[in-house]
């Protein structure tokens, strides 16, 4: 931070180096106009090598953050987004490739337990297991109608009477 504010600050050493000695070295060598800027005392007798300054640079960082921000925010949004489209579209794949197909098993069940359509065979065509459910239901229906056809056969018996069941 620098005055409360965030701030990327990055230095760099400055070691002293050999033209600056021609300045900053021996007093008596120097330039006149650096011995009268700076008197006899300031700024002399460095060392080749050695560091005495830094350049800095202080960068301030508040656009930075903004832009990560709405990145951030961006990103937050469109991958809502796109969890929603792809929730939607396993409801959507789920409904029409396993619960549609159960509603119908389920409907044509309880049509066979009242004994309504019973002539309507059930599709058998899938290999998956609601194929299994649908295999099972039509030997439900036919097992139903062989039932039916018995009962009906010894309900004819018996309303034709002992005397003429023995033609």
């Amino acid at each position: 931070d620098r005055n409360g504010r965030p701030t990327y600050f990055g230095a760099k050493a400055m070691p002293m180096r050999s033209r600056c000695l021609r300045c900053h070295g021996d007093p008596a060598r120097a330039p006149k106009d650096v011995r009268d800027h700076y008197g006899p005392k300031g700024g002399y007798n460095k060392k080749l090598g050695h560091v005495y300054g830094a350049t800095m640079v202080y960068v301030p960082l508040q656009r930075q953050i903004a832009a990560a921000r709405s990145g951030a925010l961006m990103i937050t949004v469109i991958g809502a987004g796109l969890l929603v489209f792809l929730l939607a579209g396993i409801w959507i794949f789920l409904g029409r490739v396993v619960f549609r197909p159960l509603e119908v098993a389920v409907a044509r069940v309880d049509e066979i337990s009242l004994g309504e359509n019973l002539n309507e065979p059930m599709p058998t065509k899938r290999k998956d297991e609601l194929g299994a459910v649908n295999r099972a239901v039509e030997r439900l229906r036919v097992s139903m109608v062989k039932t039916l056809r018995l009962l009906h056969d010894d309900d004819l018996d018996d309303d034709l009477g002992d005397d003429e069941q023995e033609f």
